[in-house]
């Protein structure tokens, strides 16, 4: 895992910034392999059991409102420094399209307390907890979505923030 996935980061997600805003989806491969790595590790047997996947699975789809926010807040900066992120304005001229990924990620973050409990992995209160905690994450995508402004991507931003943390406590 940790092999592959410095491959990853550095053969395949950091040259494709500069080629195509796909590198964001690579990227967030990326991130959602560490949680593999700790449970592997962790684990007497050194395997993956489901409850890994459901981890990976939650901070893959975290990373696109989380991103998608920071994105629309540096358009500038990527722009200037040659990066082909979704908020080029050869791709997204209002931010929608780029609100739009954030939306739909935030909407599949609902469900996971429910995939979890129904693969056994935890107790059936997660499936209520992660959904108290994805709607303001939900709402906050749906809001950028409107009306897509600094603010709302600055209230996205910190709110994916305080998401992660308590999703995994």
């Amino acid at each position: 895992l940790g092999a592959g996935n410095i491959f990853l980061y550095a053969g395949v997600y950091t040259p494709l910034k500069r080629v195509h805003f796909l590198n964001t989806w690579i990227g967030a491969v990326v991130g959602a392999i560490p949680p593999l790595m700790g449970w592997a590790a962790a684990n007497a047997r050194g395997t993956l059991d489901l409850g890994a996947y459901v981890l990976a699975g939650a901070l893959y789809l975290w990373q696109m409102p989380h991103f998608m926010a920071l994105a629309y807040m540096g358009k500038d900066d990527y722009l200037n420094g040659g990066y082909r992120m979704l908020s080029h304005p050869m791709y997204d001229k209002t931010g929608r399209r780029l609100a739009g990924v954030a939306v739909r990620n935030a909407m599949a973050l609902l469900p996971i307390g429910v995939v979890a409990v129904a693969m056994g992995v935890t107790s059936s209160p997660f499936a209520y907890e992660t959904l108290a905690l994805g709607t303001p994450m939900v709402a906050a995508s749906m809001a950028f979505y409107a009306k897509p402004s600094i603010v709302a991507a600055r209230r996205m931003f910190f709110g994916s923030l305080l998401y992660l943390p308590a999703f995994q406590v």
